[in-house]
């Protein structure tokens, strides 16, 4: 085990840095979620105020750039973990519609999905694996692994801020990191090419049925109910999962 923590470690530092490319997708990336986030912001009520809308622009760009940057590099780091260096390339179609979807509903749609991950196969690192080339289970657990960073990070910060009183945590900004960070992770899982959903769903349907279930109904627990249950949102996992099973692969099956 600590061989392998050690070679992780190493081929973290040696392929995990983001190319120029990758930064100036990044940056894009995080002024239009900046942008789509922060579009009915722009004062209290129907009133324009520049610096109330230039601080949360602000704030919505910062936790944004914190997202995105988490959802790659965990990516890059489990792709490295199966001999993988994972590169991520930006998706100009959700750029476009994320900005479409923000103007035409005045803000209330936040579609914040702009990338894809690409994984390269490292021919030294993948020496003694079954099957030598990239296999799908590999991708789609390396992809996963960037949704699944996002949720556990906002998820523990606003864990703090309801069972932690006494740390300093603003609620407003919390929510707000709370409310992206879901969002941003169930939009990623939309199963539609360079999205991370299809790298799952080709991997496996039903453990796809499962996590899309899971995280969409925890979303709109919060959401809709401001319910906070992980119990609930297995159980939603669980009737996908039946479901899909029940109308799909059984009829595959068969």
């Amino acid at each position: 085990m600590m061989y392998s923590l050690g070679d992780l470690w190493d081929k973290t530092k040696r392929y995990s840095k983001f190319t120029k490319d990758e930064w100036i997708g990044i940056f894009i990336t995080v002024l239009v979620f900046g942008f789509i986030i922060s579009f009915k912001e722009w004062g209290p009520g129907d009133q324009f105020d520049l610096t109330y809308g230039l601080k949360n622009l602000f704030s919505a760009i910062l936790i944004s750039f914190v997202i995105v940057v988490l959802h790659h590099m965990a990516q890059r780091i489990a792709g490295l973990s199966c001999g993988m260096r994972g590169e991520h390339k930006i998706w100009w179609v959700g750029i476009g519609l994320g900005i479409v979807l923000a103007i035409v509903s005045r803000g209330n749609i936040w579609f914040l999905a702009a990338s894809g991950v690409y994984f390269h196969h490292l021919q030294m690192h993948r020496l003694g694996y079954w099957r030598y080339g990239i296999g799908m289970k590999g991708v789609g657990g390396s992809t996963f692994a960037g949704p699944c960073a996002v949720i556990i990070l906002v998820t523990f910060i606003k864990s703090l801020e309801l069972y932690v009183p006494f740390i300093p945590l603003n609620p407003l900004m919390v929510q707000k990191m709370f409310i992206i960070g879901w969002g941003f992770a169930l939009w990623n899982l939309i199963p539609i090419p360079p999205l991370d959903g299809s790298r799952i769903m080709f991997s496996s349907r039903l453990a796809y049925a499962f996590l899309f279930g899971f995280i969409a109904g925890y979303f709109v627990l919060v959401y809709a109910f401001g319910i906070y249950s992980y119990i609930w949102a297995l159980v939603f996992g669980g009737i996908a999962w039946l479901v899909f099973y029940i109308v799909f692969e059984t009829k595959v099956i068969n």
